[in-house]
């Protein structure tokens, strides 16, 4: 799901608010799509998105935050681009047929 959100690169640096220009132009390669998406909202500069995507655990490894799953479908429902996302992302492309092809038989 993580690779999904940051096909959609641009809008999650924009949602993020980091400064950084991203660029996944094929983030189903990425080996942890949930790190690069962690490691993306730690360095966010609005407080709140941080502190709500992202913690530290005692060991300082990356962990999902308090409102890691609220915050995200904020960003899906607002501001994520499906079309861009399944332009880069097969697997979401697949999933959407599979869903419309199961949804024709209901």
């Amino acid at each position: 799901m993580e690779a999904w959100l940051l096909a959609s690169d641009k809008e999650i640096g924009e949602f993020l608010s980091v400064r950084k220009i991203l660029n996944f132009s094929d983030p189903e390669a990425l080996p942890d799509p949930k790190i690069d998406l962690l490691k993306l909202a730690e360095k966010s500069p609005r407080r709140v998105l941080r502190e709500s995507i992202v913690r530290r655990d005692s060991g300082g490894n990356l962990r999902q935050g308090p409102a890691y799953n609220s915050t995200l479908a904020d960003f899906v429902n607002k501001h994520w681009d499906l079309e861009i996302a399944c332009s880069k992302c097969p697997s979401l492309h697949r999933m959407l047929i599979a869903l419309s092809t199961f949804e024709s038989k209901l």
